[in-house]
């Protein structure tokens, strides 16, 4: 009852979305003959997100906080989610680019940490949230850098277009961040939670879909330009 019908209407269109999608990326897993770690990330992402999604529906894991000086709703499930998916989501563009165990050791830990600043930022009141917002901005760029850097010349125009997809909700994560209801309150609450939704569903389900449906000719190009770029 803290949030008005449009704002579950648009978490129950987000909670659809992301159940067919993990119907469709399980159902792209179990069809091959060799599973990869890649094909089980992306389900799983799917699926975390589709369980936070219908659970801020339902009202659980959503707090009315009145202590700031503008009252706002606290989605705690979606950020939950993204503490679950940000990692798996960075991993994968990792795996693609055939990054070592200390570049995805990093990109992973800075994305982490990105989402746990915004997720305290969320639980403080201003001007202190503000500094959590910093902090996980900062941690933003830092993930953006290592992701730019793997783009190497004759990469893969999914792994491109999957990199520039990760950079963008990034981006826009930290602005509506910034400019919503857990920030400055210029954003309506629906405006706010219809732009996470669409974000998601694009980095999540949508990012699935166009790598796995892809997946054979990108991990053969880009272990080809990771060779060529050896011997170089």
């Amino acid at each position: 009852d803290d949030y008005p019908n449009s704002v579950k209407h648009v978490l129950m269109i987000g909670a659809l979305g992301f159940l067919i999608g993990t119907g469709v990326l399980i159902y792209l897993s179990m069809s091959r003959k060799k599973s990869t770690v890649s094909h089980s990330l992306l389900f799983l992402a799917s699926a975390v997100a589709f369980m936070a999604y219908y659970s801020m529906w339902n009202g659980f894991g959503v707090q009315y906080k009145t202590s700031d000086v503008t009252p706002r709703v606290i989605f705690w499930s979606r950020h939950l989610n993204q503490l679950l998916t940000t990692p798996v989501i960075l991993a994968t563009l990792c795996l693609i680019s055939k990054a070592d165990n200390a570049v995805i050791v990093a990109v992973v830990g800075e994305g982490i940490l990105y989402v746990l600043s915004s997720m305290v930022g969320a639980a403080t009141v201003a001007p202190v949230k503000y500094m959590w917002w910093f902090g996980s901005s900062i941690f933003g760029v830092l993930v953006i850098i290592h992701l730019l850097q793997r783009l190497q010349e004759g990469s893969h125009e999914v792994h491109k277009n999957l990199t520039y997809l990760v950079v963008g909700s990034l981006v826009v994560g930290s602005l509506v961040w910034l400019l919503g209801s857990e920030g400055t309150a210029a954003l309506g609450l629906s405006q706010e939670v219809a732009i996470f939704t669409v974000v998601d569903l694009l980095t999540k389900v949508g990012f699935g879909l166009y790598f796995l449906f892809n997946y054979d000719s990108v991990m053969e190009d880009e272990e080809s330009a990771h060779e060529s770029q050896q011997y170089v």
